[in-house]
């Protein structure tokens, strides 16, 4: 079964939204790393010197390493099903070669794998 053309073009469109999402959301707490593609570093508040603002400073950086590292692999997961789009690939699994169920495909338009293979 080949998906419908304007089912592959809705999704590529939802990817293309997700994408600028994420990525505004990474920028508004990490930088882009010019020397690695698709690698954002958390960025280092600085809310003074005193110890209770370097305490905090620590919180707050170490949870934006996490969400960074989050919406980095869901960023990830978007170009690659936008690659899989643009090579004729949308909805076959990229390891076992499975059709994904459209199913699957509208709850998660970045899903590159089969459940079974998931």
């Amino acid at each position: 079964m080949t998906l419908p053309k304007e089912f592959v073009a809705g999704q590529k469109e939802k990817l293309l939204a997700e994408k600028i999402l994420l990525e505004s959301e990474l920028n508004k707490i990490s930088t882009k790393d010019n020397n690695l593609e698709g690698n954002f570093d958390a960025n280092f508040p600085d809310y003074g010197r005193s110890p209770e603002d370097n305490a905090t400073e620590g919180e707050e950086y170490s949870s934006r390493v996490g969400i960074e590292n989050s919406l980095e692999l869901k960023l990830q997961d978007v170009n690659l099903a936008l690659d899989n789009i643009k090579e004729n690939n949308y909805g076959v699994c990229n390891k076992c070669g499975a059709e994904l169920e459209q199913d699957r495909l509208v709850v998660m338009p970045s899903a590159t794998r089969c459940v079974t293979c998931k």
